[in-house]
């Protein structure tokens, strides 16, 4: 999960509207899609990245990484 649009190189509606955080509490997602980010070994691509836009930061689930 991302709050940053702009990291986004494609981007479309998803039919997740809500993520639940830490408070038990609930935030909209107003999209999925697909980033690239810039390591040592190169541009990776990540797809099915949800756009939220209220997050403070960039949540990555290293186990979802690893099935993919």
């Amino acid at each position: 999960m991302t709050f940053d649009k702009s990291l986004f190189k494609t981007m479309q509606p998803t039919r997740i509207t809500k993520v639940r955080i830490r408070n038990d509490d609930y935030i909209e997602a107003k999209g999925k899609g697909t980033i690239s980010i810039s390591t040592n070994s190169g541009t990776k691509i990540i797809s099915d990245v949800l756009y939220v836009p209220n997050m403070d930061q960039n949540l990555l689930s290293v186990g979802q990484l690893i099935e993919k």
